[in-house]
């Protein structure tokens, strides 16, 4: 799914095709011309984006006749998105991380299920298999620009680390 945010998106969409077709896997794609009127203004770019994202992989899950999708969030990824909550303030009974299967039902005719299996490993854990394997991946640069977010983000993650280690 390129949504055309970073300038990057293009060449890592080739990269998935090229590497899906390497191992005999159809690969399908799509891209959100982000110039069209977004849904609900309020909500914000990435919003939108996850919203297409979400209506798009419907659409293919119901061409292939898929059942569940599968998406690489991963340890680091829920951590973040935690934090991320805690840090806008929301009530404890909210800070959870994503969920391991969730249902997609943004296409009446056809819900699936979005599968996350590699929510229990860290990044770098991912990175070393990779690499052992021989294997290629790209990253979004996106995910390593540290704002005001990110350096509390990565604040309270050394923090955890540290509890975590008895240090």
């Amino acid at each position: 799914m390129n949504r055309r945010i970073r300038e990057e998106s293009a060449g890592e969409v080739v990269f998935v095709k090229e590497f899906s077709e390497s191992l005999g896997i159809p690969c399908h794609t799509a891209q959100w011309n982000n110039n069209e009127k977004v849904k609900n203004v309020k909500a914000g770019l990435q919003s939108n984006a996850r919203d297409w994202r979400m209506h798009e992989a419907s659409q293919i899950a119901d061409k292939v006749g898929a059942a569940a999708v599968l998406v690489a969030h991963h340890q680091d990824d829920n951590d973040e998105t935690m934090m991320l909550k805690i840090l806008r303030g929301v009530h404890l009974t909210e800070i959870r991380g994503m969920k391991w299967v969730s249902e997609c039902t943004v296409n009446p005719s056809h819900h699936f299920k979005v599968m996350r299996p590699f929510l229990d490993t860290p990044k770098d854990v991912l990175k070393v298999y990779l690499k052992e394997k021989g294997l290629s991946w790209v990253e979004d640069a996106s995910n390593s620009e540290r704002g005001e977010q990110g350096i509390k983000y990565f604040y309270l993650l050394h923090l955890h680390s540290q509890s975590q280690c008895g240090c």
